[in-house]
């Protein structure tokens, strides 16, 4: 299931005993400029040959500049 959360909701799921994976869909000259630290940082086009980088057993929030692409990648 796909849900939105707010940056408040990230903040306390992170903040857990046993926090969410943040996947970080974005380019790298986009983390360049800002980034969350402790992110798994995959941009979006290399996602596909990737899928091994994730674990199937943690919960995953994926996120990026304004929702667009963690929305297609979720």
């Amino acid at each position: 299931m796909v849900k939105d959360i707010t940056p408040i909701e990230l903040q306390a799921r992170l903040a857990a005993p046993e926090p969410p994976v943040v996947l970080d869909v974005r380019e790298a000259w986009e983390l360049a400029i800002s980034r969350l630290p402790g992110t798994l940082d995959i941009p979006m086009n290399e996602l596909p040959a990737r899928l091994s980088d994730l674990d199937p057993n943690r919960e995953l929030v994926v996120m990026c500049r304004s929702g667009g692409r963690s929305m297609q990648v979720a």
